[in-house]
């Protein structure tokens, strides 16, 4: 190459990349035209004189996600970069992203308890919603007041989108068999069991088989949230236990919450699920590995931990 035209490159590339000026002061300073100061440009480019390079913020976040999606075998896996945000509220505005983009009108939507899907809530947005139709998963009268109960969380969607939603007003644990089953022929239950069968999206948090977790405040004994993790529970989802693999254990024990089963779920044609916290890291691996989930939503601390 020319060493008149290489000195030219170098110079134009300097005024423009490291001196921040235009195409058009650069050829009123070098006195060409604006096109040549363009072309030149160009060819500093294809010569490799000027080496341009993207710092992305988010490309540690892409390939978490990627990783978990490949490990788990997921349709899709979101990581947030919660940048000094309040991760549940970071994890809650993603969720209501994708929940906005997969609904369609007409849908039955299985909503379960938990404190993310409360705050998503306030963040959804959906066109055409009115003939959108709410689902709890779980059953949520409680003597607690607890806000983030299925039900209430039913109601936010509904009130949030002028759409409809369903309640299952009775207490989450019913332990005699007998009043269980006069409770889901009730007429003023038994709409809701029905609609199970046809759910088309589940958006469910998952919840952790410890005293320490949000199952501890659900009307349920330490003593037999202890048993149920001794005896292999790791999680819980919607109204069932899940082992380590992902799979469906102590039916007896999960039977005393009045909701939807795992057998719902496997049956819905999409289930998103958003959960993050390192303490959780066991019960989302476990749900993880179930193949009951084809969504993920999760900030980057927890996904670097369920790579380990």
């Amino acid at each position: 190459m020319d060493s008149n035209r290489l000195k030219l490159m170098v110079e134009i590339s300097k005024l423009y990349y490291l001196e921040g000026l235009s195409q058009s002061e650069i050829a009123k300073k070098m006195y060409i035209s604006r096109p040549q100061v363009s072309r030149i440009l160009s060819e500093a480019r294809e010569k490799n004189i000027v080496s341009i390079t993207v710092k992305d913020p988010f490309s540690e976040a892409y390939k978490l996600a990627d990783d978990i999606k490949n490990k788990f075998h997921l349709s899709d896996v979101l990581v947030v970069d919660t940048y000094g945000k309040e991760p549940l509220r970071a994890i809650a505005e993603e969720l209501s992203r994708i929940v906005s983009s997969k609904v369609r009108p007409g849908d039955y939507i299985g909503i379960s308890a938990g404190k993310t899907l409360a705050m998503c809530s306030s963040y959804t947005m959906i066109h055409n919603s009115e003939d959108l139709k709410f689902i709890p998963l779980l059953a949520g009268a409680t003597s607690r007041g607890i806000d983030w109960y299925a039900n209430n969380n039913c109601r936010r969607f509904s009130e949030r989108l002028n759409a409809g939603h369903m309640v299952l007003s009775t207490p989450m644990v019913i332990r005699e068999e007998k009043i269980r089953k006069e409770l889901i022929n009730n007429p003023a239950i038994k709409p809701v069991f029905e609609a199970y069968e046809k759910l088309d999206i589940i958006i469910t948090g998952i919840g952790q088989t410890t005293t320490e977790s949000s199952l501890s405040q659900c009307d349920i004994s330490n003593e037999e949230i202890l048993t149920a993790h001794q005896k292999g529970a790791q999680a819980i989802i919607a109204g069932s236990f899940i082992d380590a693999e992902g799979n469906e254990i102590l039916k007896e024990q999960s039977d005393m919450f009045l909701g939807a089963k795992i057998r719902h779920i496997k049956k819905c044609p999409c289930v998103i699920a958003a959960a993050e916290g390192l303490g959780k890291t066991e019960a989302i691996r476990a749900a993880l590995k179930g193949g009951i989930i084809d969504i993920f939503c999760t900030n980057s601390e927890t996904a670097r931990e369920l790579l380990q």
